[in-house]
Parts: structure tokens; C-alpha cells; sequence
């Protein structure tokens, strides 16, 4: 049983604009693909046990009583005396066995009529409790070899096969090897068992496992074919770092001095980067740093891109020059576009150009990866794609090896590509309720969308710096005057209000909304809310390539939010990461600090006016003919996790917080709806140490028994999102064995606290048209206030 509770709130007059496009996130198998795993035998023999065992334990207390009322009355004949304590003995440890049986039989009749019917009705219970016991464990190897079988021959589907080689090459290999076995008490079992779910349930985009579709309000739109690969640019990155640390390296790679250095309080200082990845995911760190004891030399650095090796600067040797190239006072302009989606080729056309005979390895492993890079683009089979991620992989280690350098410790978890892919299945309408919900939605948003308070402390600092309505000719300059106002652990509450439509570069509120729907009443549908980004058109953008219709609707709705400016989209780290790409063709780009020089047109910070505008209060870009400009953010990584010029920027165009608070800290909170929308799941927080686990030599029958009688107890529903510290959240059906075991066995022996969410929709309960297999979809649909 879910425990729900209808949020009552007075309605917000509001007009919020919905966008007309949404985007689909299909998951790659039916919603029902789960049930391979179920063991409905096993699962109804384990819950009639549960249920028997239940009535033994409410009979327990009082047979025990009687008996031990019984004893004094029998002391004279000690056999009977004896088994009439053995008894109790059994009853007090909900004992069954053959001699308890018997001892029941033969103290019954000793007993009054109504001790003596307890006595049998909690006898009767046990029996049952075991017979349902025996049943269950005849049942589950068969129900588990079956679903193991047809688990693989899901997983094997080319499709799917297609999507798992770039996820995990090595499990994809394992899997499409007849032999493989997915037992559950395996590892490749519960990996097997983790792939399948989050397939069929989990809606996050990657390659052949959830596509990307799109859907209109109140229009079809039809499907696309298709699918775009990137490569992985961190290995780029790290490999032309990595020459020019090698002496002939330095002939490969044009360099140039930081275009960002300025001039603060009195010393030189520039946005410096940090380059990083972990847990597969890759990040740039960019720090303020001090440049002054530099000052000597930095005048002397090319302004325009050469050489590193036919650098003249006077009194700079190699190592130095080195050096400036490490911290980032010179740096290397990339032979490739920063929204390029392919890099790999663009390294072996400079190689093949500038290479000595040295480094012949070299070319031969970018050689290879390039190669390995039209392989994955050009293949959709599963074992052309196993060769070309693993190979891409070799080929980057034997790079690093022919420079005689380590490869970095973070190589394994960074895919050399990455792919996403179109959902091909034409889309219907979305439900008319869909738009009023969605509406309804902004309305409930709206009185809970604020300004960050930064914003202010941003102007202020302004206004100290320039004075009230005061221009700023290079605004790279304010941004490092600024920077302490976005640096982590500044407090963030919320002071005062404005106009949620904004002004002109301080752009309208606006919330990106990711939602599911499920079954509802008279052919309408619930709207689950997962969750809700301030601005974030960036979750919608990093489509575009897939789909022709994303690119005019989404300029066309960031120039709505700033009226009368061009709109110019920037990113956080895009050198670096894949997912941070620019992601428009029908936009212009801007260069952030920090960002490695490309190919690509872009313009630069400093050709921007900023001003204070006195009469909103509100700081406004201007391009250098003076028409009015704003700065979209269009990376993946949520806006409040950036730091330095990207979150001033941002907070400079679109300071908006949404503040969501449905959570609570209690163990059980419960679902949280207005009307047909739901704003939070219900939740329980248990303490990992009461959390069923399997023992290493304790029968599975005896766990699931263990597992459905803690589930009976903390009320849970069918189906439930397992998260514990530093692991995803993981499906778990309690009718499918192999769904336990997984999600069970990823609790850490250190997590302190699991997290319960229920599954709603439930994997029967996602809406779907008449006729057609329901298949678990999240919506991304864009609201703007004002």
C-alpha cells in the first residue's frame, strides 16, 4: 500500500507558456520485458507462506500461554509434561518439524476445547507455512532457469546488443557467447539482470537502450531513423597535452598565449583549467590563479597561433616553455571544431602532416583509432561495435605508450564514443490533458520561482566597480572580480522578488519540466513529475542533431525569453567533455575563459559591452554595435553545479531558482499529488543494516521468504527504486528473484542509509494509445513565465 496525501495550495493566476514541443525518452524494450524475470509460482507460494506464517505469529502468544497454563495440570505424567514443554519450546521459536506435528496431536487432546482449537489453528498455519515452503523451492530453480534463458535472448536482440557494445564491450562479448549463464547469484547474472531493467524502465538516453524521440501538443510528429556518434575528447585532450610534453611532440601542436590574462587589484591573473574525470564522467576545474610572476615574460608570448618547438622567446628554454604550456599561460589551439562531434581523424591529419620518424608508433596508433572511430560509425552489429570500442581503447594506450607516457588513471572509464540514437516510431499527439497539466504545473512553479540571490550580489559588485549605470568594456575583467560570488559554500536564500518575465538580458523564468505519465481514470492519464530544471534548455538542445525540429524551435523560444536580443548559447568546459558540446546550428556561440582555442567561429567575451541599467536594476550585454545580447546555457551539467565565468554567466542571463521542496527527512514520506499531478513518489529511508541480504550458504527459497516478509512489514508496493550511497538506483520487482538478488547485493558494506522510492508508473501503468505495447517514456517539455 502507497500512502498518498493531495497537497492543498491556492491557485496561482499566471499565464505560462508551454512549449509546443516535447522531447520523448523511449526506453529500448516494452515496459513488460521485466516480467522474463518473474517467478509467479514461486512468488504466490512465498506470499501464502508469508500470510500463514503471519497467522501462526498472531496464534503464538496465546498457544504458548495455554501450554504453559497446561503443564502443572499433566506434572503426574512426565512424558506428557516433557512434549507439552518441548511444544511451547517450538511455538515461542516458530519451530516446524515432524516432531511438533506429532506433539501438537497428541497435547491437543489434553487441552480445553477453545486452547486446544488454537492449538490446532496454529498447527494448521505452520503445516501450510511449510508445505507452501516445499512448493516454492520446487518451483524456483525451473521459474529461474526459465527466466535467466529469456532474459539473454532479450539482452542478445540485435538492437539492444547494438546499444550494450558500447556500454560495456566485455559484458556484451560474455553475452553473445551461447555458453553464457545468467544465474543469479552470479555476476554477470545480476549484470545481466541490471542491463535488462534499466532497459525496459529506466529512461536515460544512451545509444540503442533509450532513444530520443519528440512529440507535439495537439500535432503528430513523425520518427527519424537515425544516430549520432561523438568521440570521446577527453582522450583527445589528454593526448595532445600529452605531446607536447615530448620532445618532438612540440612540432605537432599550434600554441598560444592565453588570451585571458587581466589585469586584478593590481596583479595579472587568468582562468587556469583543471582537467579531471571520474566515475566515467569528465569535468574541467578552472581556478583563478595568480599570474604575476610571469608578468616578465607574458608580453612576449605569441599572440597568434605556432609552433611551440620555433618559439623564440627570449630567455624561455624548452622546459619553460613547457612549463607555461602545463599551467595553461600558453595554450594549444585544437585542430578540430569545439562542436565537432569527431576528433579522432582531426588528430591523424595533423599527425600524418608534423610527425618525425620518432613517432611513427604514434601515427600507427592514431591511425588506428581514427580507424576504429568510421568503424563504430559506420557499424550498427554488435561485434563491429565490441571491436571498435575496444580497439579505440588499445589504440589510445599504445599512443600514450609510444610517447612514453603514462596513460591516465581514468582511461577505463571513459568510453572512446559515444552514441545516441533516434527513437524511429512515429509519436502521437500527447494526451490533450497533457498541456493543461503541464500548465497547471507551471502555475503551482510559479510562486516558487526566485531570483538567486547572487544575482543582486552580482549587481552590487558591479555598481561598485563601475558605478550606477556604469559600462564595463571587457567583461572578462568584471567576471574575475566577480568570481567569489558563484564559489561553492556561498549561502543561497532567496531575498526579495521580480517580474518573473524579466528584461531583456536578464531573460523570463523559465523551468524544464521531465515527466512520465501513467494510467488514470476516464482516459487520462496521471503527469509523475521526476524533476524540474530552472532554465535548462540545455537537456533539450544536446538533441538537436537528431532531430531538424528542435534547432528552429529552440532559438525561436530562447529569443522569446530575451525580447529583442541575439542570443548567444555558451558551454562549461566544452573542450573537454562530450556532453557539453555546443548544441545549436541556429545560434551563435560564445568562448567562455578557460576554454582551449578550436576551429570554430565563436565570439569572444571581450567584444561585449556590459552595463548596469538604473531604472531595472538589472545588468545588460550589448555586442559591440550596441545591440542588445543575452547568454544561453546549453551544457548538460546542471546550471547550479557550475562554477566560475559559466555560472556568472548564467547568472547574468538567467538567475532564476525553482525551489521544489517536497521532500522531507521523515522514514516514510508519502506521494505527494494535486489533481492529476504527481510531485513526488512515495519514499522510505531504512538504515542499510536492516536490509535484507543474502547469506553466503543460506538457501534462496529461505531469502525471498526473509525478503517478502520485510516487505510485508514496511507496507512496501510490487515494484520500488533501490538507491544506496554511491550506486544507481536499481529496479526491484519483488515477484522477480533476480531483480532481488541484484539490487539487493549492490548495498555497499558502508552505506549508512537506503533509499525506497516506489515505481510509479509501474511497469503495467505507463500510458500508452490504445492498441499499442506500453513502453516506459519520460517527456521533457520546456514552460516560460511572464
Amino acid at each position: 500500500m502507497t500512502a498518498t496525501h493531495q497537497e492543498a495550495i491556492a491557485p496561482v493566476r499566471a499565464d505560462p507558456v508551454v512549449g509546443a514541443l516535447l522531447v520523448r525518452r523511449v526506453c529500448g524494450l516494452p515496459a513488460d520485458a521485466v516480467d522474463v524475470l518473474a517467478a509467479p509460482e514461486t512468488s504466490a507460494e512465498l506470499r501464502a507462506g508469508r500470510i500463514c506464517r503471519e497467522v501462526a505469529d498472531r496464534l503464538a502468544d496465546m498457544v504458548a500461554d495455554d501450554l504453559y497454563a497446561l503443564v502443572p495440570s499433566i506434572a503426574s505424567d512426565k512424558p506428557a509434561s516433557r512434549a507439552a514443554l518441548a511444544l511451547r519450546r517450538d511455538v515461542h521459536n516458530g519451530r516446524w518439524r515432524a516432531a511438533t506435528a506429532a506433539k501438537a496431536v497428541r497435547i491437543g487432546a489434553l487441552l480445553a476445547p477453545p486452547a486446544a482449537e488454537r492449538l490446532a489453528s496454529w498447527a494448521d498455519a505452520m503445516r501450510r507455512a511449510q508445505e507452501h515452503r516445499a512448493a516454492a523451492a520446487a518451483t524456483l530453480p525451473v521459474e529461474t532457469d526459465r527466466a535467466g534463458a529469456a532474459m539473454l535472448a532479450r539482452l542478445r536482440t540485435p538492437a539492444v546488443a547494438a546499444g550494450l557494445a558500447l556500454a560495456s564491450p566485455e559484458f556484451t562479448r560474455t553475452l553473445l557467447a551461447r555458453a553464457a549463464q545468467a544465474d543469479m547469484h552470479s555476476r554477470f547474472g545480476r549484470s545481466a539482470t541490471a542491463y535488462l531493467t534499466r532497459i525496459a524502465a529506466k529512461t536515460s538516453p544512451f545509444s540503442t537502450l533509450t532513444t530520443i524521440g519528440m512529440t507535439g501538443l495537439g500535432e503528430p510528429i513523425s520518427g527519424r531513423a537515425g544516430r549520432a556518434v561523438s568521440s570521446g575528447r577527453a582522450l583527445a585532450i589528454a593526448l595532445l597535452l600529452a605531446f607536447l610534453r615530448d620532445p618532438d611532440g612540440t612540432r605537432l601542436l599550434d600554441v598560444q598565449a592565453n588570451q585571458d590574462i587581466r589585469p586584478l587589484d593590481g596583479r595579472l591573473v587568468a582562468m587556469l583549467a583543471h582537467y579531471a574525470a571520474r566515475d566515467g564522467f569528465c569535468f574541467r576545474y578552472d581556478e583563478l590563479a595568480d599570474c604575476d610572476a610571469y608578468r616578465w615574460l607574458l608580453g612576449a608570448l605569441p599572440q597568434r597561433a605556432a609552433r611551440l618547438v620555433e618559439m623564440d622567446i627570449p630567455d624561455v628554454g624548452p622546459m619553460l616553455r613547457s612549463r607555461l604550456v602545463e599551467m595553461g599561460l600558453l595554450r594549444p589551439l585544437l585542430p578540430w571544431s569545439a562542436s565537432s562531434p569527431l576528433v579522432f581523424g582531426a588528430l591523424v591529419d595533423l599527425l600524418r602532416a608534423r610527425a618525425t620518424a620518432r613517432l611513427a608508433p604514434l601515427v600507427d596508433a592514431a591511425e588506428a583509432l581514427a580507424r576504429c572511430e568510421t568503424r563504430m560509425v559506420d557499424s550498427a552489429d554488435a561485434e563491429s561495435r565490441i571491436a571498435a570500442a575496444q580497439g579505440g581503447k588499445a589504440a589510445v594506450r599504445s599512443a600514450f605508450g609510444a610517447l612514453d607516457q603514462p596513460a591516465p588513471n581514468w582511461l577505463d572509464a571513459v568510453p572512446p564514443f559515444h552514441e545516441i540514437v533516434a527513437d524511429p516510431a512515429a509519436a502521437e499527439p500527447a494526451p490533450s490533458s497533457v498541456a493543461d497539466d503541464v500548465a497547471a504545473a507551471a502555475r503551482w512553479l510559479a510562486p516558487r520561482t526566485v531570483i538567486d540571490p547572487r544575482y543582486d550580489r552580482l549587481v552590487a559588485c558591479f555598481v561598485k566597480r563601475y558605478g550606477i549605470g556604469g559600462t564595463c568594456t571587457d567583461p572578462v575583467d568584471f567576471l574575475y572580480a566577480a568570481d567569489p560570488i558563484v564559489q561553492s559554500g556561498v549561502a543561497l536564500t532567496p531575498t526579495g522578488s521580480r517580474p518573473l518575465r524579466g528584461s531583456g538580458t536578464l531573460g523570463a523564468a523559465t523551468q524544464t519540466i521531465f515527466f512520465q505519465l501513467a494510467t488514470g481514470v476516464f482516459d487520462q492519464p496521471r503527469l509523475v513529475i521526476n524533476m524540474v530544471h530552472s532554465g535548462a534548455a540545455g537537456p533539450v538542445a544536446r538533441w538537436a542533431p537528431l532531430h531538424d525540429r528542435l534547432n528552429p524551435f529552440l532559438r525561436d523560444w530562447l529569443s522569446a525569453k530575451h525580447p529583442g536580443c541575439r542570443v548567444y548559447q555558451f558551454s562549461a568546459y566544452p573542450d573537454w567533455a562530450d556532453l557539453q558540446r555546443p548544441a545549436l546550428d541556429s545560434m551563435p556561440r560564445l568562448r567562455c575563459p578557460g576554454d582551449l582555442p578550436d576551429r570554430g567561429v565563436a565570439a569572444d567575451l571581450s567584444q561585449f559591452l556590459l552595463s548596469h541599467d538604473a531604472g531595472s536594476g538589472t545588468l545588460q550585454a550589448y555586442d559591440r554595435d550596441g545591440r542588445p545580447a543575452a547568454f544561453s546555457y546549453l551544457g548538460t551539467v546542471p546550471a547550479h553545479l557550475l562554477a566560475g565565468p559559466p555560472a556568472l554567466l548564467n547568472l547574468i542571463s538567467d538567475p532564476w531558482l525553482t525551489i521544489v521542496d517536497t521532500a522531507g527527512t521523515a522514514a516514510l514520506q508519502p506521494r505527494v499529488e494535486r489533481g492529476r499531478v504527481v510531485w513526488q513518489r512515495a519514499r522510505w529511508r531504512l538504515p542499510a543494516a536492516e536490509m535484507p541480504r543474502p547469506e553466503p550458504l543460506q538457501e534462496p527459497v529461505d531469502f525471498l521468504a526473509e525478503v517478502e516478509s520485510w516487505r510485508a512489514r514496511h507496507h512496501l508496493p510490487a515494484e520500488i527504486y533501490l538507491r544506496s550511497a554511491g550506486a544507481k538506483p536499481q529496479w526491484l520487482g519483488f515477484d522477480h528473484p533476480h531483480a532481488i538478488y541484484a539490487a539487493l547485493r549492490q548495498i555497499g558494506a558502508d552505506a549508512g542509509e537506503v533509499e525506497l522510492v516506489e515505481a510509479l508508473p509501474a511497469h503495467d501503468e505507463h500510458w500508452s494509445e490504445a492498441g499499442q505495447s506500453a513502453v516506459a517514456t519520460e517527456y521533457v517539455a520546456m514552460v516560460r513565465h511572464g
